[in-house]
C-alpha cells in the first residue's frame, strides 16, 4: 500500500510539472533533463511528459488544455481563508493580456499596511508574535510582486513563510509608498526595536530586514547605532560588528557625531565574541597608533590579557579615591582570576568583599564567587552565594541580556544548584533543576543559533555540563560492589574520556567538562586527561593554572615541600611538572628543572621493577652524569618507551637553549661527533622501545636528516653519508605509523624528504637496500599522493634510481592502475627520448593486466588533447609565433622549425580519413592558402598573405563559442561506460567513478586561451565539470595543489589555526600534455572573465 502511495504521489508530482511545463513554455526546456533523470531512477513513465519533452525539444509549441491540467482542475479545493486576493484570480492557460492588466495597475494599499504595523498597543511577547503574523501577510497581500501575494496564501496556514518573506514583502511595498507611510512604519520599527518583551526571533527578522534593506541600496532611516546595539543585545555579533565600523567611520570621517575612541573598545569586545582575536589586537593598534589612545583596564580584559588586566586592575584599586572605583577595579580583579583559574586567591577576595557589598555588586559577583567556592571544595560558600543567583522559576527569568557567557543568566543559578544538590546527595531535586536549567538555555540559544554554532558554543559547553550532571547523578546511584554497576560506571568513564577528546581544544571548555566529573571522579583517578589539561594550560599561556593542576596530581607542592619528598610521584607526572617548570623560561627554573632531571633519571634506573605505567630508564644526551644509562636501557619496558622520547626531547632543548645560547651557536654542537651519535643514539632507543609511534620516528628521521645536511654543507660527505640509511629507514617507519593513525595527508613531509633522499642518493648500494625495504613495510596507497613526483624522476640519469622508481610504479599499476593512468600518459607525450621510453615501458607492464583501462586511457587522453586545440587554434598561434621569430627576432629557421609539424600534420589529415569535421572544413578552407604561404617560406620570400589568413582565423576563433562533440571528437561522442575513471575522482579504498559518456557539447570560454567547459557523466548519476585547457603545461599547478593539501594539514594540526576555517579550496588538476590537461570545476563558481563580462551586477558582487 505504501508504495503504491508513493507512485500515485510522484504521478501527481509530474502532472503538477506538466502544468508548470506549460505556463513557462520553452524556459521549462532546462529542466527536462533532471526530471528526465528522476523518472528513469523510479521507473516511471508519464505519457503526456514524453510528449511535453519531444515538442519542447523538436522546438514545437506545446498543446494547452493538457490532460494533467484537467485532472488538477476536478480535485476539490483546499480551503484557505478568505481574503482581497479572490479577487485577482489568474488562470495559468489565459492568454495573459487581461492579466497583465491587473498585474501592472496593481496599487499598494497605503492605510492597510500603516494599521498592520502600528505597533503603539503592543506590549507582551505574545501581542508581538500576532503582530508579526498580521504584518507580514498583510506585506505580502499587498505586494507589487505576483509572486509574493500568491505566498500571502500560504503565510495564513504557515506563519513561518510569512516571517521568511518578511524582507522581501517590506522591501517590494516599501518603494510604492508615500512619505508619510514610510515614516509610520519607521516609528512603527523603532517602537519594536525599543520595547523590552519583543521576542528575539522577531527582532532578528527585523536585523535582517534592515540589513536586506541596506544590501538593497534602500536602507532604512533608523541610526545605525540603534541598530548596532540591538544586534550586540541579542547576541547577532556579526550584525553588530558591521554597525559599529559604520560608526567608527563615521566619528572619524566627522559624518556622525560620536567619539571614534569610544566606539574602539565596542569593536574590540564585539571582534572577541566572534573569535577573531587577531582582528581586536589590529583595532587596538590602530587606535594607538592613529587615535593617541591609552590603554584601559576593560580593553585588557577584552583582549583576553588577563595578566595585563590584573596588574592594571590591582594598580587601579590601589591607586582609588572613592569606594565605587575601589568596587569597581575589585570586581575586574574578580573577572581576570576567575579566568585565569587562580581559585584560591579568587576565594579569599571573595570572602573579604562579600559582606560589606551591595546587593547589585554581590549580584554580579554571585556567579564568579559560586564557581571559586566549587573549584575550593568550600560548598557552604558556595551554597550562599548561589542563594543570589535566579531559580530558574519562569515568573523571574531576566532578560535577553543574561546569558551563561556573561556570567548572570539564570541557567547559572539553576545549575549550580543542580550541582550543590549532587554534592548533598538529593538527586531527585539536582534533576528538576537540570530540566529548569535547560529551560532557561532554550531561550539563551534562540538568537545564537541563528547565527552559527560557533558562536553559540559556550552555551552548548552548557548543555553538556547539564548532560554530564545527569550522567554523575546515574554513576552515583549505581549500586556498589555489583558487577554489572561497575561495568556501567567504567563505561560512563570511558564515555567522558572519548567525549572530550571531541571538544575544542580550549582552557575554558575543558575545564568547565572537568569540573563536573570531579564531582565523583578525582584527578588522580583520571591522570592522563587531567595532564592533557595541564598541557592545553602551559600551551596556551596560562602557566599558573597548569601548575596548579599537577600540584593536584602530585597531591604536594614540589617547590614547598621537603628535599626528601621533593620527588617522588608518578614520573608521567613529574615529567609533566618538569615541563611545566621548563616553559616558566627563567635560568634558576630550568637549571633546577635539568638537576631534578638528573635526580629523576637516577631514582628511575635504580627501581627497575616500578609501576608498569611508568618508563624505568632513560638516556642521556648530554651530561656524563647520564653515562651509567647504556646500560639500563636493555631493561626498558617496550610497552613503556611512550614517555622516552619526551625526556630525551628535554634534555635536548635544555642543551641547546641553556649550554649553548643562540642559534648561531648550533653548529658548535655538532663539531662534535660523539656528541651526534650519543644523541641519535637516544632517538633509536625511542624508537626500539616505541616502535609503533610515529613520533618517534620521525624526529629519528629528521634529527638524522639534520645533520647528514649539516656535515654535507661543510664538505664532509663521506661522514654524512653514514646517516642518510638511518633517516631513509625512520622515514619509512614513521609514514607506515602516520598511516595507521592519522592518515597519509598528514605524512605528506616525510614522503617528501624521503623522496628526496632517494633520488639524492638512492645510487648507493645501502640505500638501496633501505629503500627496497622500506617499500616493502609501507601500504602501497602511499604512493598515490606523490605520484606527479616518481614520475617526474622516471628518466632519472641514475639507473639504479630509474629501475627502482620504475619497479615501484608497476607494483602501484597492479594495484591502482586508475591512478596511474593520465600521469603516466603525459610522460609518454615528453619530447624526451629516455623520458618516453621509460614511461611507455611501464605502460606495457601495466597492460598485461588492465589491457582495456590503457586502451581506454590512451583513446580519452588523446581525444581530449585533440579537443583541447583545434586545428584553427594551433595555427593561429604557430602564425603569431612565426611572425613573432621571423620580424622580431630575424629567425628564418625557427620560424620555419614551428611551421613544417604542422604542415606535415595538415597533409597526413588530408591523405586520411581519421579527421574530424572541423579538421576537415579546416583542410577545405586552408589548405591551399597555407601550402602557398609555405612555398614562400621556403623561397625565403613573403608575399603578404600570412596577415590576410591571420585575419581570417581570427574571425572563425571568435566565433567558436560552443562545440559539438560530434564534429570535433566523435570517438569521445561514442564513449559508452568505460572502465575508466572520471578524472580526478580516483580514491583508494573508495569505490570507483568511470565515465559513463561525454557530454554533447563543450562551452568555449571566450577568453585569450578559449578553454572548454566540458561535462562527463560518471557511473554514479552525477555530472563531473571540468576546464578542458590548452596552450599551457598544467603539470605546475598540480603541485601547487599539492602545496595548498600540505598547507591545509599544517593549518588543521596547529592549535592556532585549526578553529579559523583557514583552509586553501582545492580542485582536481589533470595534465594530460605537457600543454593541456583539465582543471576540476568548483561547484557553485563563475570564472572571473565571467563575474567581469557580466552587466547589471552591483559592485559589491565583483
Amino acid at each position: 500500500m505504501c508504495f503504491w502511495k508513493n507512485d500515485e504521489l510522484r504521478k501527481d508530482a509530474v502532472d503538477a510539472l506538466c502544468c508548470l511545463a506549460h505556463a513557462l513554455g520553452e524556459d521549462f526546456t532546462i529542466f527536462i533533463p533532471s526530471i528526465h533523470k528522476l523518472l528513469l531512477k523510479h521507473r516511471l513513465r508519464h505519457k503526456e511528459f514524453e510528449e511535453i519533452e519531444g515538442r519542447l525539444q523538436r522546438r514545437e509549441p506545446l498543446i494547452l488544455g493538457s490532460t494533467a491540467a484537467q485532472r488538477l482542475s476536478r480535485r476539490p479545493p483546499v480551503e484557505v481563508i478568505t481574503d482581497r486576493l479572490s479577487d485577482l484570480e489568474i488562470d495559468p492557460y489565459d492568454d495573459g493580456s487581461d492579466v497583465q492588466k491587473q498585474l501592472r495597475s496593481h496599487q499598494v494599499n497605503d492605510s492597510r499596511l500603516r494599521n498592520a504595523g502600528e505597533a503603539s498597543q503592543r506590549s507582551t511577547k505574545e501581542d508581538w508574535a500576532e503582530w508579526m503574523r498580521h504584518f507580514s501577510i498583510e506585506l505580502l497581500k499587498e505586494s507589487p510582486s505576483p509572486a509574493l501575494r500568491t505566498c500571502a496564501r500560504l503565510a495564513q496556514l504557515q506563519p513561518f513563510v510569512g516571517r521568511e518573506l518578511f524582507a522581501a514583502g517590506f522591501v517590494s511595498c516599501w518603494a510604492q509608498l508615500n512619505e508619510t507611510s514610510q515614516k509610520q512604519l519607521v516609528r512603527s520599527l523603532e517602537m519594536a526595536f525599543s520595547s523590552p518583551n519583543i521576542p528575539p526571533e522577531i527582532l532578528a527578522t527585523l536585523l535582517n530586514l534592515a540589513e536586506f534593506m541596506e544590501h538593497d541600496e534602500k536602507p532604512l532611516p533608523i541610526d545605525i547605532r540603534l541598530l548596532g546595539a540591538l544586534a550586540e543585545k541579542c547576541r547577532a555579533f556579526a550584525k553588530a560588528l558591521h554597525y559599529k565600523e559604520m560608526e567608527f567611520e563615521g566619528a572619524r570621517s566627522k559624518k556622525m557625531d560620536a567619539n571614534p575612541v569610544a566606539v574602539v573598545e565596542a569593536l574590540i569586545h564585539i571582534n572577541n565574541q566572534l573569535h577573531q582575536h587577531e582582528a581586536a589586537v589590529g583595532i587596538l593598534t590602530h587606535a594607538q597608533q592613529h587615535l593617541d589612545v591609552q590603554l584601559k583596564e576593560s580593553w585588557y580584559e577584552k583582549l583576553q590579557r588577563w595578566d595585563d588586566a590584573l596588574k592594571a586592575y590591582t594598580a587601579k584599586a590601589s591607586q582609588a579615591s572613592s569606594s565605587h572605583l575601589v568596587l569597581d577595579a575589585t570586581l575586574g580583579r574578580m573577572r581576570c582570576l576567575a579566568a585565569l583559574a587562580r581559585w584560591e586567591e579568587l576565594n579569599n577576595l571573595f570572602k573579604e568583599y562579600w559582606t560589606p557589598a551591595e546587593p547589585a555588586a554581590r549580584l554580579e559577583m554571585a556567579p564568579m564567587a559560586a564557581n571559586a567556592a566549587w573549584n575550593m571544595g568550600e560548598w557552604d560558600q558556595m551554597a550562599e552565594y548561589v542563594s543570589r543567583l535566579d531559580d530558574g522559576d519562569e515568573t523571574k527569568l531576566r532578560g535577553l541580556g543574561n546569558t551563561a557567557a556573561s556570567g548572570d543568566g539564570s541557567s547559572n543559578g539553576t545549575f549550580y544548584r543542580a550541582v550543590l544538590l549532587v554534592r548533598r546527595g538529593k538527586y531527585d531535586e539536582a534533576r528538576e533543576y537540570v530540566e529548569r536549567a535547560r529551560k532557561c538555555l532554550a531561550t539563551e540559544l534562540a538568537a545564537l543559533v541563528l547565527e552559527s554554532y560557533e558562536r553559540a558554543y559556550s552555551n552548548m559547553v552548557r548543555v553538556q555540563q547539564l548532560s554530564e550532571l545527569e550522567e554523575v547523578i546515574d554513576y552515583c546511584t549505581l549500586p556498589l560492589g555489583n558487577t554489572v554497576a561497575e561495568g556501567r560506571r567504567a563505561l560512563i568513564r570511558n564515555m567522558w574520556n572519548e567525549r572530550i577528546q571531541g571538544a575544542k581544544r580550549n582552557v575554558e571548555v575543558w575545564q568547565a567538562l572537568l569540573a563536573v566529573r570531579a564531582l565523583v571522579l578525582p584527578p588522580t583517578e583520571d591522570v592522563d586527561t587531567w595532564l592533557k589539561f595541564a598541557s592545553l594550560c602551559r600551551k596556551s599561556g596560562r602557566i599558573s593554572q597548569a601548575r596548579s593542576t599537577l600540584v593536584k596530581l602530585l597531591q604536594y607542592d614540589p617547590e614547598s615541600s621537603h628535599e626528601s619528598v621533593r620527588y617522588h610521584g608518578p614520573p608521567q607526572v613529574m615529567l609533566a611538572y618538569l615541563e611545566y617548570q621548563w616553559s616558566i623560561g627563567e635560568d634558576l627554573k630550568r637549571k633546577e628543572a635539568f638537576a631534578r632531571l638528573q635526580n629523576l633519571a637516577i631514582e628511575l634506573s635504580s627501581a627497575p621493577s616500578m609501576q608498569p605505567d611508568t618508563p624505568t630508564g632513560l638516556m642521556s644526551c648530554i651530561s656524563p652524569v647520564f653515562h651509567f644509562l647504556p646500560a639500563c636501557i636493555s631493561d626498558l619496558d617496550p610497552g613503556n618507551g611512550l614517555f622516552l622520547l619526551d625526556w630525551m626531547m628535554i634534555l635536548y632543548k635544555v642543551f641547546v637553549a641553556y649550554f649553548v645560547p643562540g642559534l648561531q651557536m648550533l653548529s658548535i654542537f655538532f663539531d662534535c661527533f660523539s656528541f651526534c651519535i650519543e644523541i641519535l643514539a637516544a632517538f633509536r632507543n625511542a624508537t626500539q622501545y616505541a616502535n609503533k609511534w610515529a613520533r618517534a620516528w620521525h624526529t629519528w628521521a629528521l634529527f638524522n636528516t639534520a645533520v647528514m645536511s649539516l656535515y654535507t654543507v661543510r664538505g664532509y660527505a663521506s661522514v654524512a653519508s653514514q646517516f642518510v640509511v638511518a633517516a631513509v629507514t625512520g622515514y619509512f617507519h614513521s609514514i607506515a605509523c602516520s598511516a595507521n593513525t592519522k592518515g597519509v595527508d598528514d605524512s605528506l613531509q616525510d614522503i617528501l624528504r624521503l623522496l628526496t633522499l632517494w633520488f639524492n642518493h638512492g645510487a648507493t648500494e645501502e640505500v638501496q637496500m633501505a629503500l627496497q625495504t622500506g617499500f616493502a613495510h609501507v601500504n602501497i596507497n602511499t604512493w598515490l599522493v606523490v605520484l606527479p613526483q616518481i614520475i617526474a624522476r622516471i628518466h632519472s640519469n641514475n639507473r639504479a634510481v630509474r629501475e627502482l622508481i620504475q619497479s615501484l610504479l608497476v607494483r602501484i599499476g597492479q594495484s591502482h592502475p586508475q591512478a596511474l593512468m593520465y600521469p603516466l600518459l603525459v610522460a609518454c607525450k615528453s619530447i624526451s627520448n629516455l623520458r618516453r621510453a621509460a614511461a611507455q615501458e611501464v605502460v606495457d607492464k601495466v597492460r598485461q593486466h588492465s589491457g582495456v583501462l590503457v586502451d581506454q586511457a590512451q583513446l580519452v587522453s588523446k581525444e581530449l588533447i585533440r579537443v583541447a586545440i583545434l586545428w584553427h587554434e594551433m595555427w593561429h598561434e604557430a602564425l603569431e609565433e612565426a611572425s613573432r621569430l621571423y620580424f622580431g627576432e630575424h629567425n628564418i629557421e625557427g620560424m620555419l622549425k614551428v611551421l613544417e609539424p604542422l604542415h606535415e600534420m595538415l597533409e597526413e589529415g588530408a591523405m586520411n580519413n581519421n579527421t574530424t569535421i572541423k579538421e576537415r572544413a579546416f583542410i577545405e578552407a586552408y589548405r591551399h592558402e597555407l601550402l602557398e604561404a609555405y612555398e614562400c617560406c621556403m623561397k625565403y620570400k613573403r608575399t603578404g598573405k600570412d596577415a590576410e589568413l591571420t585575419q581570417t582565423i581570427d574571425k572563425q576563433l571568435q566565433s567558436l563559442t560552443t562545440l559539438d562533440l560530434e564534429s570535433v571528437s566523435p570517438e569521445l561522442l561514442e564513449c559508452r561506460n568505460l572502465e575508466l575513471a572520471v578524472p580526478g575522482t580516483y580514491r583508494a579504498e573508495s569505490p570507483v567513478v568511470t565515465i559513463a559518456s561525454f557530454a554533447r557539447q563543450l562551452v568555449v570560454i571566450t577568453s585569450k586561451q578559449r578553454p572548454r567547459k566540458l561535462t562527463i557523466h560518471g557511473s554514479d548519476g552525477e555530472d563531473y565539470a571540468f576546464l578542458l585547457k590548452g596552450h599551457e603545461d598544467l603539470r605546475q599547478d598540480e603541485r601547487v595543489m599539492q602545496l595548498f593539501g600540505l598547507v591545509n594539514t599544517l593549518l588543521e594540526n596547529s592549535r592556532n589555526t585549526a578553529e579559523k576555517d583557514l583552509s586553501i579550496q582545492r580542485y582536481a588538476v589533470i595534465p594530460l600534455s605537457p600543454n593541456s590537461g583539465l582543471i576540476g570545476w568548483v561547484p557553485n563558481c563563475d570564472t572571473l572573465h565571467h563575474s567581469l563580462g557580466s552587466t547589471g551586477m552591483p559592485e559589491r558582487s565583483l
